[in-house]
């Protein structure tokens, strides 16, 4: 009797680990900050991490940004040589969860359930970005992740002269949407446009119905 029932805790704990197992995926490299390579399906893929934006390192047609080497060693300091979980977001269902280069996009977990995309943002190596569509919660989780990085003036916002200044042309908490006084197009706070616009000549609403209220319609990139 007793042999049969560690028998069958050992086939429970072999079930867990194997689904376990099924759902990680080895890191081959860390690309630059914001994108990965892992094992999946047998074959090498590129893994863009969704709602995060560090600063250029490969790209071809642009120079090494600033903070960028540093952004890219933290990236691979936390993922190579383990093993990582990823998730999709239902926004990219359509595209089978690739961008337009092919890449996977996805939330990676550290081996210790750590968000990794939160965990960029949070330590100041990275923006909240949404050049892709994805989960509103996990979006105001990240851009409050960047508030708190600005605040504590980590990563990138050591700087106090540029994190001031960046800082300058930051929307309130409360914000959700954003647009230039000059613009009939509104954005997500978060939204790389948003980025370019003044802070003289920013405006914001709370709410959704505010900004179509003003006259203005959503952005076409980050869809609001």
């Amino acid at each position: 009797m007793k042999k049969a029932l560690i028998l069958g805790v050992f086939s429970i704990v072999a079930v867990v680990l194997l689904a376990s197992a099924k759902d990680t995926y080895k890191v081959l490299r860390s690309i630059d900050g914001d994108t990965i390579e892992i094992e999946y399906k047998g074959k090498a893929a590129k893994v863009r991490l969704i709602g995060v934006d560090t600063p250029e390192t490969v790209h071809p047609n642009k120079p090494v940004e600033r903070y960028g080497k540093e952004a890219s060693a933290f990236t691979a300091k936390l993922v190579e040589g383990k093993s990582v979980r990823i998730e999709f977001d239902q926004a990219n269902e359509a595209s089978q969860n690739r961008d337009k280069y092919g890449r996977l996009l996805a939330y990676v977990y550290l081996p210790d359930d750590t968000l990794l995309n939160d965990r960029i943002i949070r330590d100041g190596y990275g923006h909240a970005y949404t050049k892709y569509p994805f989960d509103p919660e996990k979006l105001d989780q990240f851009r409050a992740a960047e508030k708190e990085a600005r605040e504590n003036k980590r990563g990138m916002w050591a700087d106090e002269k540029k994190a001031e200044t960046k800082e300058e042309a930051t929307p309130p908490a409360k914000a959700k949407y954003c647009a230039s006084s000059g613009s009939k197009i509104f954005h997500y706070c978060s939204c790389s446009y948003v980025d370019k616009i003044k802070s003289s000549n920013m405006v914001t609403f709370s709410t959704r119905k505010e900004a179509v209220d003003s006259g203005r319609r959503p952005c076409k990139r980050c869809k609001p």
